[in-house]
């Protein structure tokens, strides 16, 4: 299931649907956003609609805490999205783990 249908499960679709999503990511104490960029791949930039929902999100979380997974290196992160999108990312705390899948060994 993609962000946008669980958005669409829990709160309906339209633009109602769209003000409440905001308000509760908003209002949320630690919102995490996993697979970040996993949709973007490199030399196939990000169609603007979708960097600007990106850079939303990251806005509507100032001064709250926001945890981006991701399966991309900070580096290649930087190469996917434009400046405005790396500032932001930048700008906050990066871990970087490394390590073996434990998926392959599963």
């Amino acid at each position: 299931m993609t962000g946008r249908e669980c958005v669409d499960a829990e709160f309906g679709t339209g633009e109602q649907t769209a003000n409440q999503f905001r308000y509760r990511w908003k209002r949320a104490d630690l919102c995490v956003i996993d697979q970040f960029g996993m949709d973007c791949r490199p030399g196939s930039p990000c169609p603007p609609a979708k960097l600007q929902v990106f850079v939303d999100l990251i806005d509507y979380r100032e001064g709250k805490p926001l945890v981006l997974v991701s399966n991309h290196t900070p580096a290649a992160l930087g190469e996917l999205f434009d400046a405005q999108i790396r500032d932001r990312i930048e700008g906050g705390t990066i871990i970087e783990l490394c390590g073996p899948s434990l998926r392959a060994n599963r």
